[in-house]
Order: structure tokens, then sequence, then C-alpha cells
């Protein structure tokens, strides 16, 4: 079982090509968002990026149009694209798709996730409920203070 924080789920989606080309990107910033860098085992150097972009792909997969806008923003499948071209395909609110990027990977590192809670009762939880509008609010004052 692969464990991850925020900040690593969070890097991996922002690093998605790097890593699923089998490269650490920058080590030094992949350590810092709490990525194990080092070379496990009889493994080939290329293979843990390699195992941990497929992991995150996975895990963004089972999270249904929440995860369709995830894979679009960071380019899991295809290029990445930026908040304001998926608006203007989908015309969802940059803030939203923001939230919604945020939520995906709040679930992508959550412990239920290993006890195989869907997404979607996960995003019901009280609990989870109360991260996700803690995290809202961020997103709200962040898209302020940008403007």
């Amino acid at each position: 079982m692969i464990t991850y924080t925020y900040d690593a789920v969070k890097f991996i989606l922002e690093n998605y090509k790097t890593f699923q080309s089998g490269i650490w990107g920058n080590p030094g910033a992949a350590a810092d968002a709490g990525i194990p860098i080092k070379n496990q085992g009889h493994r080939a150097p290329f293979e843990a990026p390699v195992i941990y972009a497929a992991e995150i792909a996975r895990r963004v997969k089972l999270c249904g149009t929440d995860g369709m806008i995830v894979e679009e923003r960071y380019g899991l499948k295809g290029e990445p694209k930026e908040p304001k071209d998926i608006y203007n395909e989908r015309k969802i609110t940059v803030a939203h798709i923001l939230y919604t990027s945020d939520k995906v990977t709040l679930y992508c590192c959550d412990f239920e996730f290993y006890l195989g809670i869907s997404y979607q009762t996960w995003k019901s939880n009280a609990t989870n409920r109360k991260k996700i509008t803690r995290l809202s609010q961020s997103v709200a004052e962040n898209l302020t203070n940008a403007t």
C-alpha cells in the first residue's frame, strides 16, 4: 500500500508527465513534498516514478466526473490544460475547477481510500465535508487575492 501526503499527490499531479516518463524531475522538490526518492531494492531507477504516476492516475480515475476534470487539468490523458481553458470547454467556473482538483487530491491521499470507501461516500462523510469546506474557503481566498 502506497501512502501519500497532500503535498506529494499535488506534486505528482503537477509533474505527472515527468514521473510517467520515469524521471524524478527535481529530486529536491520531490523530497520536500514527502516523496521518497531513493531507489528501493532491486528496482530500476525509472521504476518508482512510473509506479507513483500510475497509482495516482488510478486513484483519480475512481473519482468519476471530478476525476475527469483533474485528468484534463494536469494532463493525465493528453496535454495539461489551464483552468480557464477547461472553463471555456465545459462552462464550469474556475473556482469550481480548482476546488474539485483539490477535493480529488484530498481523496487520493486520505486513509479511507485504502478502506475501499468510494469517492461519493467519502464526500458525504461529515469529517471530510469539514475538510472540503476548509479547502473551499482557502480556494475562495486565493482567488480573491489573485484578482
